[in-house]
């Protein structure tokens, strides 16, 4: 049961009343989430009402809406993802203050609120949580004054985490305790309150700057410091590594550069992986507990150094910049025929005259080179930062379609043909045909959701007239914006009168693709290939092949489109992708008729003429459970999941924990491979269960 405090001002008691949109994520992963819309006093009844034999399995809740847009482990709560709060909520977990004090001081300060205790709560150590309604929905930047002015009520005892922007609570009882019961205190909306005086995270009363106690931010770009981490070993074998403060220490210098950003979530992830007991689950936890203070950046570069790594991106940088002042002086076709190497040694003694070294030649010994940090992917196992790429095909091949949807995964961060994908910005310049261009972007958008980050680059028309006023703002947009990825399409329409046989022209293709990835973008060129089609090359001058790292050759086969890698200086030349080409309706004309554009869908590479898929024996396992429930029909998630890990078709472990690991694994499979959809909170077939099981099977 709740206990209510009532007040005769009828505005107070409707904060209490207001209807607001709390989102619910099944646990800490966030790999779904569900909108209800409640008021503050049907969520105490609510509460409640939740058990589970677990805090694991308890649901999490938070008074916000969050979007579409997934991190690349899956996760719909991150910072970047929410689009507004409808309250504010507060944890507490010193073991002093009662919640019956707590209650005291909020009824005084005026303002409505929920409490409830958490799992670990007893009357000796008290624990509890503080949810605050607010008047209407605002924006997230709005939480942190408010949270503020909630702990300042409260004394500043909230839990520093409490000020993680997305963070969310677990809320229900643990079988086994004693029942949750929440409290209610009548009030006013806390935004509405005047007079609250608020205490930050860090005890102060002024919103902290963008900076530590222990100094500034490294003021370096976020992939040189990216680096560096990844040049800290992490395998156990670190004698500086001394168990999990030393790990923490880490997280929280790469969390203050940050900002609480969610690559720099990402990089701790990859970074933490590389240990023999990393847990994804625990990693978030921890990347969530950190508050502002105690590390920086300096962290992180001082353990890089210590294992051999140095800052070579800053001087290439340096010389790039730099290298705009030859620009200047040089014409495009000077510098295109002369070498990368020229030119640098060219620059190194305009800029440092004769006091730099003339040599560039390193002698690394095979450890040395095992220490050596490696390329940050944009398309892992095909594009690095700074590649230079094209795809080739026939006209009517795809590569139009095929590159758009590569741009929409990196903008979104999702894999594309089991590539794990970094997210960053994208710019797709649309030379050829901007107008068919939007609408593909459209059926993405609409297929796939929001990217924010993917940016349709139209009006060009001529990137290799000298002084090309094209070339020069989309230089200066690639400075500004610095995106991960950038996609020119077609060659043929972008340099206009390019003599394709020429060695000169083509190596001013080359020498503009190089000042695109200069500050460490991606760079995909779309291109014909060969007249013959037999070998899969670029058409044109064998400068280009020779130039880029990266070529994939699309052919149309059996009904699908099959790519094939014929250079990858990022992994192996063997694997094929391959997809297919639907129709996708975006409305009707004036006269009624529908209007459609393509879109690829990707394939099974190992038999694009069929639609089979190749599951491993657990997701089999799962997806027959599936099918078993409701004979095809959209299931949720907890129903599968339960009825799936109370045998041992899915997995064989002896604990339901394990066998709740082999039952995330294949839902995981099962949507990356598009056999299952998520949608509506419910999960839905993408394919016949006769394609994938087999007759035997269903």
């Amino acid at each position: 049961m709740s206990w209510y405090h009532n007040t005769s001002e009828t505005k107070a008691a409707q904060a209490l009343d207001r209807p607001m949109q709390i989102t619910r994520f099944p646990d800490e992963r966030a790999l779904s989430k569900r909108t209800m819309q409640m008021s503050t006093r049907e969520l105490a009844a609510w509460i409640e009402e939740q058990s589970a034999p677990t805090k694991a399995e308890l649901p999490w809740l938070k008074q916000a809406t969050f979007g579409p847009k997934k991190s690349k482990y899956g996760c719909y709560r991150t910072n970047n993802n929410m689009k507004a709060i409808e309250g504010i909520e507060g944890d507490y977990d010193g073991e002093i203050v009662t919640l019956a004090e707590a209650e005291a001081r909020v009824k005084k300060a005026g303002f409505a609120a929920l409490f409830y205790p958490t799992a670990r709560h007893t009357p000796e150590k008290p624990r509890w949580r503080v949810f605050c309604p607010l008047s209407n929905a605002m924006s997230p930047d709005a939480r942190s004054v408010l949270l503020a002015r909630l702990n300042g009520a409260l004394g500043g005892i909230l839990a520093p985490e409490s000020f993680n922007k997305s963070l969310a609570y677990y809320a229900g009882s643990v079988d086994g305790k004693p029942p949750v019961k929440t409290v209610l205190v009548e009030g006013e909306f806390i935004d509405k309150v005047k007079g609250l005086k608020p205490i930050y995270k860090d005890g102060s009363r002024n919103k902290p700057q963008s900076k530590t106690s222990n100094g500034q931010k490294s003021g370096l770009p976020f992939a040189e410091v990216a680096e560096a981490l990844m040049a800290i070993p992490n395998d156990g074998s670190n004698p500086d590594d001394d168990g999990r403060d030393w790990w923490l220490h880490i997280g929280m210098a790469l969390h203050h550069e940050t900002d609480d950003e969610e690559e720099g979530r990402e990089a701790f992830h990859d970074w933490s992986a590389r240990h023999p007991s990393y847990d994804g689950g625990k990693t978030d936890a921890a990347w969530d507990s950190f508050g502002g203070e105690g590390r920086t950046a300096a962290t992180i570069l001082r353990e890089a150094r210590k294992h051999g790594w140095h800052n070579a991106a800053a001087h290439e940088r340096k010389l790039a910049e730099d290298l705009e002042l030859l620009d200047d002086c040089w014409t495009p076709e000077e510098l295109a025929a002369a070498s990368a190497q020229a030119a640098l040694e060219e620059l190194d003694r305009i800029v440092y005259g004769d006091d730099k070294p003339k040599s560039r030649l390193t002698f690394l010994s095979p450890s040395d080179c095992e220490n050596l940090p490696t390329r940050r992917y944009v398309i892992k196992g095909l594009l690095a930062e700074g590649d230079v790429g094209t795809i080739v095909g026939a006209p009517g091949a795809g590569k139009s379609l095929l590159a758009p949807y590569l741009g929409f995964m990196v903008a979104q961060g999702e894999p594309a043909f089991g590539r794990r994908t970094r997210q960053g910005g994208v710019f797709y310049v649309a030379a050829e045909d901007g107008l068919g261009m939007r609408g593909r972007v459209r059926a993405l958008r609409d297929e796939y959701g929001d990217a924010d980050g993917f940016k349709l680059v139209a009006g060009v028309s001529d990137l290799l007239a000298k002084n090309s006023p094209d070339l020069k703002e989309l230089l200066k947009a690639v400075k500004r914006d610095r995106p991960s990825l950038i996609i020119v399409d077609t060659i043929a329409v972008a340099f206009p009168g390019l003599e394709e046989n020429d060695a000169k022209s083509m190596g001013q293709v080359v020498h503009v693709a190089r000042q695109l990835a200069r500050r460490g973008a991606a760079v995909l060129l779309i291109h014909h290939d060969t007249k013959d089609g037999s070998n899969g090359l670029p058409r044109g001058h064998s400068i280009l092949n020779g130039a880029v790292d990266v070529n994939l050759y699309l052919k149309r086969e059996d009904g699908a489109v099959t790519g094939k890698l014929t250079k990858n200086r990022n992994g192996s030349t063997d694997e094929k992708l391959a997809f297919t080409v639907a129709t996708i309706p975006l409305g009707e004309d004036e006269d009624g008729d529908t209007i459609t554009t393509a879109i690829c869908r990707e394939a099974d590479s190992a038999d694009t003429g069929s639609r089979e898929v190749k599951l491993s024996p657990s997701a089999k396992a799962a997806l027959t459970v599936f099918y078993e429930i409701g004979d095809g029909a959209p299931v949720g998630e907890s129903i599968w999941r339960d009825r799936a890990i109370e045998g041992r078709r899915v997995s064989a472990a002896d604990d339901r924990d394990g066998r709740r690991r082999t039952f995330k694994r294949a839902v995981e499979e099962l949507t990356r491979k598009n056999v299952l959809v998520f949608r509506d909170g419910k999960f839905a077939t993408g394919d016949s269960p006769e394609a994938l099981l087999g007759d035997d099977d269903v």
